[in-house]
């Protein structure tokens, strides 16, 4: 596999939808379902957005040439023991590529996304042969922060008005980051 070092799969899953505009809101759904099932809550929104964004992509690349129209859209999940891949597979020929980008674009925000949101990502095939498995790698589920002790009981007697319990926020500073470096790749661009 090239690009993609070989890793330790724990589970995967697939599907393989029509590439049609709608195949975008499949993946989507199937991609919420799997990682439920998976009880990997930390990344269905951002392994979400990169399968509809990749599945769009295929969609629309599919549909510009007229032997790829009818086909299928694959979507594969697996959980490995260095995170979560999605690889898109489609028969589509091209390379995609992070595209420059401008105010006035209308599209192509969507590997800009990807880039973002993932560790990594990379395509395989399509340089020149037809079809191509566009993916992308999340890192390993966060672990829950510890919830912080109880506050200790207050002193019989003390004349302070009663203490409220601590208000305890959980930051996901790994995404905080992804989002900023993101947001600063598509300043540059501009």
């Amino acid at each position: 596999m090239t690009g993609f070092p070989a890793r330790t799969v724990c589970y995967a899953a697939g599907v393989c939808l029509p590439a049609i505009p709608e195949a975008a809101s499949m993946a989507r759904e199937f991609t919420r379902h799997t990682l439920t099932a998976w009880d990997l809550p930390a990344h269905r929104d951002d392994a979400e957005l990169i399968v509809s964004e990749l599945v769009a992509n295929a969609v629309t690349h599919a549909a510009r040439q007229a032997a790829c129209a009818d086909r299928e859209v694959g979507v594969r999940l697996a959980l490995r023991d260095a995170g979560l891949l999605v690889e898109v597979r489609d028969a589509a020929d091209g390379r995609p590529g992070v595209p420059d980008q401008s105010e006035e674009a209308e599209s192509g925000r969507g590997l800009f996304l990807v880039e973002a949101l993932s560790r990594s990502w990379g395509v395989r095939g399509g340089a020149g042969s037809p079809g191509k498995v566009v993916w992308a790698e999340l890192p390993p589920a966060p672990r829950p922060l510890p919830l912080l002790p109880p506050l200790p009981p207050r002193p019989a007697g003390a004349g302070a008005p009663a203490l409220i319990s601590a208000v305890r926020h959980r930051v996901d500073t790994a995404v905080l980051t992804r989002v900023l470096t993101g947001l600063v790749r598509l300043a540059a661009t501009d």
